[in-house]
């Protein structure tokens, strides 16, 4: 499910970008991808674009479609031209990010959760081939694929708490997100950006998770046009953030670069689905209270079914007192914590960041889990979510509860 919202004619007014002649070449787009799906697949994926392409000398009627066919092909679609479909380009990022063999598998999961018997799977279906496939022929799931997929590469997020359970309201009806997106674009105009606006939602039964493609602020440099010629390209490019939502533990968690941009999500998300902004709130989520007061104790197991160890890596005190911080680095600190230097720490400072290394049972690569306190947290999501939140919880270092928000 989605929705996009952009200046009229698809184009903001306040930028004028200046675009040089055609035939000057950027790498968007890969070669692999276009080598490796199959003919009949891509001929379908292009017949939109037919006439442009013809127009550049790349008919799709042309037989065979070999190498030079395909290199050609390649060009174009690089090529800096202001007559290029935007939509065309576009596509092909989209199908380039499913293409892959971990997003191969998401797109496969999505299936089996709608309960979709879309595919003869075999030996000889490529990532490359299903990518296409479900873009032809199964839109609304490429879509919720493309979500999925992009949200399990985020590991850096900022949490804040709702002050209750209730779910989102109207949160797939497309008159919300259309709200959603437009305040999103005035928000965006206002820091020198495009009013470009898109809005993609997945569901799961643990999670809500949206994806937002907006633009940045406008770069340029220099291009070489021919062999005596020199020009300027002034581009936008596109940027992802991603905002989910826990059914459960009532947390928007927010990956977005800018600390305005995590207050904008925050607030928009709270007055449009729950009628509240200040419905989410920045709440002490995460703590380091545990190594102050247990020292080595607080790094033991605690029971958490597929956790071996816990090893703390990095922690930084701050001492309002003696206004400084210091930060510490080791092998493993654990034991060091209560030793005379490490006491001394913990009596005069307090916890401000840490990082563990958490050796998952069947895992050789212990996984980092980095922590700022009081809302922050970033580690690899597509393994051990679920032993992560767990160990954080039974160890006293993740706080989440219904008192904190009130």
């Amino acid at each position: 499910m989605l929705y996009s919202h952009s200046a009229a004619g698809g184009r903001d007014e306040a930028f004028n970008l200046s675009v040089p002649p055609a035939g000057v070449v950027v790498s968007v787009v890969r070669l692999e991808l276009l080598e490796a799906v199959s003919g009949l697949l891509l001929e379908r994926f292009l017949w939109p674009w037919k006439a442009f392409l013809a127009s550049r000398g790349c008919e799709l009627d042309a037989q065979p479609k070999d190498a030079v066919w395909v290199q050609r092909l390649h060009r174009i679609v690089n090529a800096v031209d202001s007559e290029m479909p935007s939509d065309l380009q576009q596509a092909l990022l989209d199908v380039a990010d499913l293409a892959t063999e971990s997003a191969h598998e998401q797109v496969l999961e999505v299936a089996r959760h709608n309960q979709l018997e879309l595919f003869k799977i075999n030996a000889r279906t490529t990532p490359e081939d299903l990518a296409f496939e479900v873009y032809l022929d199964h839109r609304e799931l490429f879509r919720a694929a493309h979500v999925r997929t992009q949200s399990a590469a985020v590991e850096r997020y900022v949490e804040y708490l709702g002050r209750s359970a209730a779910l989102p309201k109207d949160c797939h009806s497309r008159g919300k997100q259309a709200l959603l997106a437009r305040a999103l674009s005035a928000s965006f105009r206002e820091r020198n950006r495009t009013g470009y606006c898109h809005v993609q939602l997945d569901e799961t039964e643990q999670e809500l998770r949206f994806l937002v493609i907006h633009g940045q602020a406008p770069c340029s440099h220099g291009a070489i046009e021919t062999d005596d010629r020199r020009g300027r390209v002034t581009y936008v490019r596109d940027k992802h953030d991603l905002v989910v939502y826990q059914k459960c533990g009532q947390r928007l968690l927010v990956n977005a670069q800018y600390a305005c941009e995590q207050d904008l999500y925050r607030r928009l998300f709270g007055r449009i689905f729950w009628d509240d902004e200040h419905h989410f709130c920045v709440a002490p989520i995460y703590t380091g209270q545990p190594l102050l007061e247990q020292g080595a104790a607080s790094l033991r197991s605690h029971g958490v079914r597929g956790l071996q160890k816990a090893v703390l890596r990095h922690i930084q005190f701050e001492s309002e007192a003696q206004a400084h911080s210091i930060d510490w680095h080791g092998r493993d600190l654990g034991e060091l914590l209560d030793t005379p230097f490490g006491r001394m720490l913990r009596r005069e400072g307090d916890v401000t960041a840490f990082q563990l290394d958490l050796l998952l049972y069947g895992h050789r690569r212990p996984l980092a889990v980095n922590v700022r306190v009081p809302n922050r947290v970033k580690f690899d999501r597509r393994r051990g979510t679920d032993v992560v939140e767990e160990y954080l919880k039974e160890a006293g270092f993740m706080q989440v509860n219904e008192s904190i928000a009130s």
